[in-house]
């Protein structure tokens, strides 16, 4: 009797797994049943949530179904920065989108405009690190403003990029972790029972969380504006002149490292902004740390300050003189130096001002005069300049037959004498 029961039950549970599989394995080729489109300036990982929750899963689980291939690490890594493109593909196929759609919803959007080329697996200038461990954030990696969520419920892209430190909108400090608990933002865990994004250790719904306002005197929303029209436009304007968005980044990543990193903070709207803040100091915790960690009311005063200096020519060189920059510093680092900052930077490069072959001339005739020795050194001494004869190898050649010539009258005039 027992044999029996085990052999209907080992029955059932097979019956079972192989429904199980067959569930699996249709949904993993089958469009998603519930098919939402993302927001224009939506994140990739948080219209794949939105989905998994409309279909009442969790999105890990969600995930798993959907896309076997990838079961259980689907969410394990930063999946806005090094999502594939089989993985986009099957996406828009399954929510019936345009891939092209779906693909303006990863961070890789930004290419041609923040950077030239983005790398899934290294840091990224302006990139905030979540540093995803066990599909969990261990680091503050994104931010929200609970007054744009209230509007519609949805991360924004921008909201994953350092300089996003207040809402322009809404003149509010964006939070960067719960400001319940404090965890970092994990928007792909939620409580179960609870629709809207929320904090999956203390369940606060981020849409439900204080709005810290902006100082009315902080400058720090009217500039982040002025970065966002650089990134939409795909433009920016310096003295007049318009020049592609990514040649301006290049030069504002550069700033934030001199403010930052190497301690050129004397500036009027930066000190200003320190005051408003609160803020004694933004030294980084060492010399190497990127501007990407600093925390975010420091982000708000750093970037500030290095759209203020960028606004136009005159501002930067005042900016370099008042803090002593070297061209070293100005240009350390950087592997793409723009036009228009090179002229800028070229203007503070120590001058070499080099005689031309006339002045040469006459100087080694003046020497033959006043019976001087033809030696290169007095030569050098006489100009007050060092004498390149490496590039004037005929002029030096005619130096050194007279100064031989020279030589061989010397000696034979201390014969006569002896």
């Amino acid at each position: 009797m027992g044999q029996l029961r085990r052999k209907k039950d080992n029955y059932f549970y097979s019956s079972a797994t192989n429904a199980g599989e067959a569930l699996r394995e249709r949904l993993a080729a089958s469009p998603f049943l519930i098919r939402l489109k993302p927001f224009p300036d939506e994140l990739f990982t948080s219209f794949m949530a939105r989905t998994a929750v409309i279909h009442l899963m969790d999105p890990v689980t969600f995930a798993n179904f959907h896309y076997p291939e990838e079961r259980n690490d689907f969410f394990n890594r930063d999946k806005d920065l090094s999502v594939s493109g089989a993985t986009l593909e099957k996406s828009a196929y399954k929510c019936r989108v345009p891939v092209e759609r779906l693909r303006r919803t990863t961070l890789s959007s930004y290419e041609g405009i923040l950077w030239e080329k983005i790398y899934p697996t290294t840091r990224n200038r302006f990139v905030l690190n979540p540093m995803i461990r066990g599909r969990y954030a261990r680091r503050n990696g994104i931010r929200f403003c609970p007054e744009c969520l209230k509007e519609e419920d949805y991360f924004r892209k921008r909201w994953r990029l350092s300089f996003s430190t207040v809402c322009p909108k809404h003149r509010c400090y964006l939070h960067e972790c719960c400001p319940e608990c404090g965890k970092p933002l994990t928007i792909t865990k939620r409580m179960h029972d609870i629709q809207e994004f929320n904090c999956y250790g203390c369940g606060l719904v981020f849409r439900d969380a204080e709005a810290l306002p902006v100082h009315p005197e902080s400058k720090v929303a009217e500039n982040l504006r002025h970065i966002y029209d650089a990134m939409d436009s795909g433009w920016a304007v310096v003295d007049g002149s318009p020049m592609y968005a990514l040649s301006w980044f290049i030069v504002l990543a550069q700033i934030t490292k001199l403010i930052y990193n190497r301690g050129c903070r004397n500036h009027p709207l930066l000190q200003k902004e320190m005051d408003i803040a609160g803020l004694r100091s933004i030294d980084p915790p060492r010399k190497s740390s990127p501007v990407q960690d600093a925390p975010l009311i420091a982000h708000a005063a750093i970037y500030t300050a290095a759209v203020e200096i960028l606004k136009s020519g005159e501002n930067l060189k005042r900016y370099i003189r008042e803090n002593h920059i070297t061209p070293t510093n100005l240009l350390r680092d950087m592997g793409y130096v723009p036009f228009w900052y090179d002229e800028i930077v070229y203007g503070f490069m120590p001058r070499t001002l080099t005689p031309c072959d006339a002045e040469i001339e006459s100087a080694i005739a003046y020497m033959e005069r006043h019976r001087m020795p033809l030696i290169l050194r007095h030569l050098n001494i006489l100009m007050g300049t060092y004498f390149d004869s490496g590039s004037r190898s005929d002029l030096f050649q005619g130096f050194m037959s007279r100064r031989d010539a020279y030589m061989a009258n010397l000696g034979e005039y201390a014969k006569k004498r002896g």
